[in-house]
């Protein structure tokens, strides 16, 4: 018997949670704003993709269900699934959110705070690539402000909701991260072939790093306008990098084990190994 002005979904990677909530919800919301993901698009392919890029589809989803797959193989068409459900249920009353990369203080991925506090360690420190691939990343205070945002002016409809503003390589990302820390260190860029080679995995260990092959060339680069025009903005990099790197360092010190990124071993190893074959 109780109503309320808006749910915020954001915690469900399985579309069946969405299908339990959505009808019991239907007639006692406003607005129901569930966050989803870049991950429900299909195909990563595509450069500069907006809201209408394809995504996993029903059938798609109910194939990957019936498989038995993994999460991870599971989770995008379990996003597309409920984005479907959100919309087909609420109408113009619901907002689908697709954030990519959400970063900043308190995110226990580690995901990006691998390279704050990487870089804070000082020394030589490998870098993906050649500098020129592009990231995504939204500070996940930006990301909140705007979702309330969406929800006090009554929107409707589907938002990519990952940043910044303009472009980013991984240069501009951890060269702006080096600035916020007082250690000295180095760059050293190692190129994608070699990084296979010596078994570093892209996004786990090499975070918020894709190569731009042709089958991921438009991971990073989907087309964020409508989410801006509708509100969205940026806090500066080297805030987020500052903030995400003092919230680290006021955990106990035996919680800062970082649970993604290189580990410093194997990171010297491919080091050595790069020098060696480069003189």
């Amino acid at each position: 018997g109780r109503e309320w002005d808006a749910v915020i979904d954001n915690s469900a990677n399985v579309a069946q949670w969405v299908m339990d909530a959505a009808p019991l919800l239907q007639d006692a919301v406003g607005r129901y704003l569930f966050v989803s993901s870049i991950s429900a698009h299909k195909d990563n392919s595509i450069i500069g993709q907006d809201e209408n890029g394809p995504v996993f589809t029903r059938e798609e989803y109910d194939e990957v269900m019936a498989s038995g797959a993994s999460f991870g193989e599971a989770f995008g068409p379990n996003k597309a699934q409920a984005e479907r459900e959100t919309l087909e249920t609420f109408g113009d009353r619901g907002i689908v959110v697709r954030p990519g990369l959400i970063v900043g203080p308190r995110d226990n991925s580690d995901r990006f705070t691998y390279w704050p506090v990487r870089i804070d360690r000082g020394g030589e420190v490998l870098a993906p690539g050649d500098g020129t691939d592009h990231t995504q990343i939204v500070d996940v205070r930006d990301l909140s402000q705007f979702m309330i945002h969406l929800l006090e002016m009554e929107a409707s409809g589907t938002y990519l909701a990952t940043g910044p503003a303009a472009p980013m390589t991984m240069a501009d990302m951890l060269n702006g991260i080096r600035e916020v820390t007082a250690t000295p260190a180095t760059l050293t860029w190692v190129d994608a072939d070699f990084l296979q080679e010596h078994e570093v995995r892209p996004w786990s260990e090499m975070t918020a790093w894709f190569p731009e092959t042709p089958e991921m060339a438009g991971f990073s680069s989907y087309d964020i306008s409508k989410a801006v025009a509708a509100g969205l903005s940026f806090r500066p990099l080297a805030e987020t990098a500052r903030d995400t790197l003092a919230w680290w360092k006021s955990k106990p010190e035996e919680e800062r084990t970082l649970r993604a990124g290189l580990d410093p071993e194997k990171e010297a190893a491919v080091l050595e190994a790069w020098h060696a074959r480069n003189g």
